[in-house]
């Protein structure tokens, strides 16, 4: 193989390397911004049945859970939500699904806003993920109807 042929052949292989490397950038940014949705839409969806009954039935407000600290705030106070263990161990096990390190994730949190409309809450959730490769925010809006009250 001569001088040029061997130069052309390391230009087509370095672009194939730049090829995966653009392609695996870009499937964990995917991923980083998949993370982002899911937690956002857990958070405002099902899994605020479980904490609904804290927020109060007047007004408005926030709260926020720091899933890698494993803290969560309700109105600037300091709160115990018993939906973040689970979308902490939902992050972790999709991570671990990806077959990438749990340490690739460096921070994740959702801040969801809040407003008692009457009947129900309109609740406005932002999922926020930083990866060592990328970072992604998502927003979900949904109305949550409170449980029903039960008699003493």
């Amino acid at each position: 193989m001569g001088l040029l042929e061997e130069a052309l052949r390391r230009d087509d292989d370095h672009q194939a390397m730049d090829s995966l490397t653009h392609r695996e950038a870009r499937r964990r940014r995917g991923y980083t911004k998949n993370l982002a949705h899911q937690i956002a839409h857990f958070v405002a969806g099902w899994q605020i049945g479980w904490d609904l009954h804290r927020l109060p039935r007047q007004g408005t407000g926030t709260f926020s859970l720091d899933l890698m600290a494993g803290s969560s705030t309700l109105n600037g106070n300091p709160a115990a939500f018993r939906m973040l263990p689970w979308c902490r161990d939902l992050l972790h096990r999709e991570v671990d699904r990806l077959n990438l390190p749990r340490d690739w994730v460096i921070s994740a949190g959702v801040d969801v806003a809040y407003t008692w409309e009457g009947e129900h809450y309109r609740l406005v959730s932002i999922g926020r993920v930083l990866t060592r490769d990328s970072s992604a925010e998502a927003t979900v809006e949904n109305i949550q109807l409170p449980l029903p009250e039960r008699p003493a």
